[in-house]
């Protein structure tokens, strides 16, 4: 079983950067995939909107906005903020689980299984299906409809770009290794040719003192 990358040296500062860009564009993409599936939603049920208009529940990044708030400032968000703190929890989630993708490609190979896919199925159980409902900022699993889940699901996968950056990252990694090791194979290659040329300089003039002293004993 691999657990360290055979490949190349790890390199967890850059892997944490590109799993934070990686994150953070997902968290944006996720938005927009979230946007088109509820119109979508709306298109075909055009009832579902009007009945869920009356009572809407906070969802689950404003919650921990507001536990967040009552327990650092000691007073809830105004509810003209309420968006803007749910968007800043949605990308702190984000940046946070790209950081520990990008940590993780580094260490092992294993996290980039199924390019990916794998940890965003993981982090879709570990924070929407255990950590969530546990903190009481979510209906339990079994009370979620499978559509919630199919949704929720759908969201981490379809939009989960932080392979592809980390990946992209390692191409780079990799092309400055080659680079490198061009590099020395270059200067190998002038150091034998320097050590050719001084050989044979010094053959020469060997046999140059061997001729001069045969034309003096003549």
């Amino acid at each position: 079983m691999k657990q360290l990358r055979p490949d190349r040296d790890p390199d967890f500062a850059k892997g944490l950067l590109a799993g934070v860009a990686g994150g953070l564009l997902a968290s944006f993409l996720m938005e927009q995939f979230q946007a088109l599936w509820s119109k979508a939603a709306e298109e075909i049920r055009p009832g579902d909107g009007e009945k869920g208009s009356g009572a809407q529940e906070d969802p689950a990044t404003v919650k921990t906005a507001q536990a967040i708030s009552g327990g650092v400032m000691g007073k809830p968000i105004p509810k003209e903020k309420k968006p803007l703190a749910g968007e800043a929890v949605h990308y702190a989630m984000g940046a946070t689980s790209g950081a520990i993708y990008g940590f993780a490609a580094e260490l092992t190979p294993l996290a980039t299984l199924g390019d990916g896919l794998a940890f965003g199925t993981g982090v879709w159980l570990a924070a929407d299906n255990a950590i969530v409902p546990a903190l009481g900022l979510a209906k339990p699993p079994t009370q979620t409809p499978p559509a919630t889940h199919l949704y929720a699901l759908a969201s981490h996968l379809v939009t989960d770009l932080r392979p592809k950056l980390c990946d992209a990252r390692c191409v780079v990694h990799s092309d400055r290794r080659e680079s490198e090791r061009l590099s020395r194979v270059k200067i190998n290659v002038s150091d034998a040719e320097s050590r050719f040329e001084h050989s044979t300089l010094f053959k020469a003039q060997a046999l140059h003192g061997i001729t001069d002293s045969g034309d003096g004993g003549c």
